[in-house]
């Protein structure tokens, strides 16, 4: 339910959906990646907020998972 005026002092509720996933080749040490909200060439991500996680494979497996925030505010 959206928060109005009744609710307004209850916490917000959330929920996780995985909208998709990305793939590059990156190389050893700092790497910069540039995101314009799109999944695919078709697929855009909608106004709302979203959180990017990040793991990288290495010789050792997995990295741990690094956690990014952002909001899109306008389509």
């Amino acid at each position: 339910m959206a928060q109005a005026k009744h609710n307004s002092r209850k916490r917000r509720c959330t929920r996780t959906i995985t909208a998709g996933a990305l793939s590059f080749a990156a190389h050893a040490g700092a790497n910069t990646v540039r995101f314009q909200g799109r999944l695919a060439p078709t697929k855009k991500l909608k106004p709302g907020r979203y959180t990017l996680v990040i793991t990288a494979p290495g010789a050792s497996g997995q990295s741990a998972p690094q956690s990014l925030n952002f909001t899109i505010v306008k389509g």
